[in-house]
């Protein structure tokens, strides 16, 4: 009876395990082919125009392909686990949103938009695929945020100021305490914590939960570019991430936030000014012109 029990309970658990597979599959190609087996109100599916998301993105008006506009919401949503009141509004290009986000690959900038790519995707995702340990993920994420989540062009620099600002009273270890490096590196300033581990003898950047700080700015002093990288310790030491955010401003009043191995941060510039011209190809007026935002107009001072 025991052994019967057992066999039954493993057999329970390899069913449910390829019901959940089947049905995350469903649910992944549906995103490529354009539809929606599990619509969920953030998916772009709910709109009438099936495969585009739409809106007002900070003054632009936006049609995001579907393999772009995930999780999109718009002001007035409940937002994440809230509960809806009424129905859902009928979106147009009026509807202001304020966040969606996606996964591009670099520098192609491809999305999701076939089983090959999605499979592309998923691969540096899998610890059990061969090429995990010794590869680097050219695939980012990407989250833009507007409306009432948009700060404006100088909430980059409230940030950095709060990260700079030592409160020893809160942070006892020091671990906070940033210091400005002697030399630049890329093209960006550099910051690092003063805390030092007598014990390993770490300091600066290989503190464990600390971060890095790198920022540009233009020739009249505004913070373009502002980046935190971790140095938390992995296995896989490859897929230390960093977080670039900047301004979509003046083309949009829009903030980006993208996340990518630290191993390309020599490449900032162009990944900010890729995502940026991305972001920018999905207003609807595609006659449309202004001046570029997503590169820095100028090396650090």
């Amino acid at each position: 009876m025991h052994m019967t029990l057992k066999k039954l309970f493993i057999f329970s658990i390899v069913v449910l395990s390829i019901v959940a597979c089947i049905l995350l599959g469903l649910s992944q190609l549906g995103r490529v082919l354009g539809k929606s087996w599990f619509p969920i109100e953030t998916d772009a599916a709910q709109y009438a125009d099936p495969n585009f998301g739409m809106g007002n993105l900070g003054g632009v008006p936006v049609r995001i392909p579907l393999w772009f506009a995930e999780h999109v919401e718009y002001e007035g949503d409940p937002g994440f686990m809230g509960k809806r009141e009424g129905p859902i509004p009928k979106r147009t290009m009026d509807s202001p949103l304020t966040s969606f986000d996606f996964n591009v690959r670099f520098p192609d900038m491809a999305g999701r938009t076939s089983p090959a790519l999605w499979w592309d995707y998923e691969k540096y995702a899998n610890l059990y695929w061969d090429g995990w340990y010794d590869s680097i993920s050219p695939w980012m994420f990407v989250g833009v945020e507007t409306g009432s989540r948009y700060y404006g062009i100088a909430g980059l620099e409230r940030v950095l100021k709060y990260r700079l600002t030592f409160n020893p009273d809160l942070d006892p270890k020091r671990e906070r305490e940033y210091q400005k490096l002697p030399e630049d590196r890329w093209g960006l300033v550099a910051y690092a914590t003063r805390f030092f581990d007598p014990e390993s003898g770490n300091a600066y950047h290989w503190i464990a939960s600390n971060t890095e700080l790198y920022v540009n700015r233009s020739r009249d002093g505004r913070l373009n570019t502002y980046i935190a990288c971790t140095n938390h310790y992995r296995k896989n030491v490859l897929r230390l991430t960093c977080t670039q955010s900047f301004s979509l401003e003046p083309r949009m009043k829009a903030e980006a936030h993208v996340s990518y191995p630290r191993y390309f941060l020599p490449y900032w510039k162009e990944i900010q000014r890729l995502t940026g011209d991305l972001i920018w190809s999905f207003r609807l007026d595609e006659a449309a012109t202004t001046p570029s935002t997503g590169d820095p107009s100028s090396p650090a001072r």
